[in-house]
């Protein structure tokens, strides 16, 4: 999938991170926080899990 021709695809990578990180950054804006504080502290951080796990098949 990332792999062209034994070469990373670096710019076929970058445009999954990209998407990826808008879709879950989406999720931050979406999900329910059970207090105020919670809440804050979410939205001024936008931390998102997006691993690196696909570089180890390459």
């Amino acid at each position: 999938m990332y792999v062209d021709g034994g070469d990373l695809d670096w710019e076929y990578l970058a445009e999954d991170i990209r998407v990826c990180t808008r879709m879950l950054d989406g999720v931050v804006d979406m999900t329910r926080h059970p207090t105020i504080q919670i809440e804050k502290a979410s939205n001024e951080t936008r931390r998102i899990g997006l691993g690196v796990w696909v570089l180890q098949t390459c």
